[in-house]
């Protein structure tokens, strides 16, 4: 499963593109705090937030963010590495 989750960024690097946001006042993008919509979470130690509602993910979806916390910060892309 890493090795699906590697592809899974790899490919959205080779085909999502950033830009800069055009308002002066949100320039510079910061992750809010998290609102889970249940009470039943799930911690990660390489995410944007330390853990996250059950209920945002479906199996795949979790399955792929499991595969990905497991890698190492050596192992992911940059933007990745927290």
């Amino acid at each position: 499963m890493q090795t699906v989750a590697v592809e899974v960024v790899a490919a959205y690097e080779m085909h999502v593109q950033l830009h800069e946001l055009a308002d002066p006042v949100e320039v510079m993008y910061t992750v809010g705090p998290y609102q889970p919509s249940g009470s039943v979470t799930k911690e990660f130690e390489n995410a944007g937030h330390p853990c996250y509602d059950t209920k945002s993910f479906r199996p795949d979806e979790l399955e792929v963010a499991k595969a990905l916390d497991k890698l190492t910060s050596v192992a992911l892309p940059i933007y990745l590495q927290l």
